[in-house]
């Protein structure tokens, strides 16, 4: 390599070096400043916790000159300022942060307050919007935003939202309640006709009427046992007016051998009444009632 060359290398170097390795520095330096700013908001949040305002004003600041991007800590500096009555200069440090990023949802909410505070209700208003826009159905704060935004009337669709939100709410409880109700009712409805059934088979005609009566007044949306129970809930009143025709008939036995006539037709009248409800078969068979 002759002495012309080699210098042209030495030149090429020379730049290469000078474009490349300063930066290397600074990026050090930008990481250790940021890391530094983490620190000093770490402690400044640990200050406000313990009411020390002062102090975590401090920190906060200290965090912002080490990392002018942290948009985090500078709406905490907002907060620390708002907490001091310092409304307009809060206001400023929220939208510093928004500048630095405008997803950074918090400031949005605290905008909204801020100038609520003010009683600028125009730019609440605006501020809440947002809020709402880029919040997720569901989410807290977004919830927050929507019943600010309905509270100061500057969003009439939020409100129209709002309404048709509360009537899908609604009409989806009341289907839930009509099921629960369905299914209560249902439930009872077994209950009682299963009831009725064990009362049938001890001969207790009566109160086995009446528990199928109470499970057919709670119109149980099921055909089978509303089946069951007309079936089983006639068999028992057949079987009543049975026993009531024979009592009847007997007594007239009675008053016939006792010569008492007339109370004899009268009640041979009541057996013969009772007997229009009795089955051709008094052999009611009751297997497999109960299910």
């Amino acid at each position: 390599m002759n002495r012309q060359t080699h210098m042209k290398l030495l030149k090429y170097l020379l730049v290469i070096g000078l474009t490349v390795y300063p930066f290397m520095p600074a990026r050090a330096d930008y990481g250790m400043a940021k890391q530094e700013a983490k620190g000093y908001r770490d402690q400044g949040y640990k200050m406000q916790m313990e009411g020390n305002i002062s102090g975590a004003r401090e920190m906060y600041e200290k965090a912002a000159a080490m990392d002018p991007q942290y948009a985090e800590v500078h709406n905490d500096l907002g907060v620390v300022y708002e907490s001091l009555n310092q409304i307009d200069r809060a206001i400023s440090m929220y939208k510093k942060a928004l500048e630095i990023n405008n997803n950074y949802l918090p400031a949005y909410a605290n905008l909204g307050f801020a100038y609520e505070k003010k009683g600028d209700i125009t730019n609440a208003g605006l501020y809440w919007k947002k809020r709402y826009d880029l919040g997720q159905s569901g989410e807290y704060w977004r919830e927050v935003a929507r019943q600010h935004l309905l509270r100061l009337g500057t969003n009439p669709e939020v409100a129209t939202t709002h309404l048709e939100d509360q009537a899908r709410v609604l009409s989806r409880d009341m289907v839930a309640a009509r099921e629960q109700t369905r299914l209560k009712n249902l439930e009872e409805a077994k209950i009682h006709y299963n009831l009725g059934c064990s009362i049938l088979t001890k001969g207790d005609y009566g109160d086995a009427i009446k528990e199928f009566d109470a499970a057919r007044d709670l119109k149980p949306e099921d055909a089978d046992l509303a089946m069951r129970i007309e079936e089983f809930r006639t068999k028992a009143v057949q079987l009543l007016h049975k026993i009531q025709a024979k009592a009847s008939a007997e007594a007239a036995l009675g008053d016939i051998q006792a010569e008492n006539y007339q109370a004899a037709g009268t009640k041979l009248r009541e057996s013969l009444d009772a007997l229009e409800g009795v089955p051709k078969k008094a052999d009611i068979q009751l297997n497999n009632s109960q299910k």
